[in-house]
């Protein structure tokens, strides 16, 4: 197990505390026990790699405007063949997400290049806009430029068959 900066911390130093909604009671959570139930469930035989507990979102685990997932969530990286992770919801102590190696590369391909999906240009929102903005502005110059040089050349098309009495 493992801990770095970045809202990520060690589970075995300290186990997570959550408020029951029923009581408002603090309780902890059992991690080992969480990790415990999700090798013996769908991935039976897939040994841990690593396991953290996130208190933020990460590049796979994240929601935009009000369809924020839960925090603090348990991510759990097995050695399984498709290299999956799981996230799994302290609270309700069920898997909210799981992402295999191709959806994580589908996100950088997809998410990231279509949608300018990238955490850093993101969560500064003004700056995403601004580059969202001028990026659409070049697809409109360069869309209209393109309209432009080709009505140019159908003109003198046009002009070309006037002039020799021939139809197109």
């Amino acid at each position: 197990m493992t801990s770095d900066s970045g809202g990520a911390r060690d589970p075995a130093a300290q186990p997570p505390l959550l408020l029951d909604a029923l009581t408002m009671v603090p309780r902890s959570v059992n991690v080992k026990k969480l990790v415990e139930r999700l090798r013996n469930g769908a991935l039976t035989g897939a040994a841990v790699v690593d396991v953290r507990v996130q208190e933020v979102y990460d590049s796979y685990y994240y929601g935009r405007g009000q369809e924020r997932p839960p925090l603090p969530i348990v991510r759990v990286r097995f050695d399984d063949p498709m290299e999956t992770w799981a996230y799994v919801d302290p609270a309700t102590e069920k898997v909210a997400r799981t992402v295999h190696r191709y959806e994580r590369l589908e996100r950088w391909l997809f998410n990231g290049l279509h949608s300018l999906d990238f955490r850093f240009w993101y969560e500064r929102r003004p700056l995403w806009d601004v580059g969202m903005l001028l990026l659409m502005a070049g697809g409109l110059a360069s869309s209209g430029l393109g309209l432009w040089i080709g009505a140019g050349r159908v003109r003198r098309a046009v002009g070309r068959w006037r002039r020799t009495g021939q139809t197109p």
